[in-house]
């Protein structure tokens, strides 16, 4: 492969290459996806580049969902699903229960 090739390869979004082959291709948010600074654009910008899926991680877990057993905080999953929805994802989930 010469160094034109390798560019055009590289440009390409992982998403318009799965999407070619009727496919789907994911990623995994991670604590950087709550970082204001940092981590957390690059992670989001390449999320909403390179992929047509993320999944939750951690976020969609009682142990998230509801940290005591009188406090709910949906503050996470709401943005992750806020954020999903912009570029058109799919966000997925392992099945709501328990901790991990």
């Amino acid at each position: 492969m010469n160094h034109a090739e390798h560019a055009r390869v590289v440009t390409t979004p992982l998403r318009a290459l799965a999407t070619a082959r009727g496919r789907y291709i994911g990623g995994v948010t991670g604590t950087a996806f709550t970082q204001a600074a940092g981590n957390g654009p690059m992670l989001r910008a390449t999320l909403a580049r390179e992929f047509s899926m993320m999944w939750s991680g951690n976020y969609l877990n009682f142990s998230w969902l509801r940290p005591t057993a009188r406090t709910y905080d949906f503050f996470w999953a709401d943005s992750m699903v806020a954020f999903a929805r912009k570029p058109s994802f799919t966000a997925v989930s392992k099945a709501l229960g328990g901790k991990g």
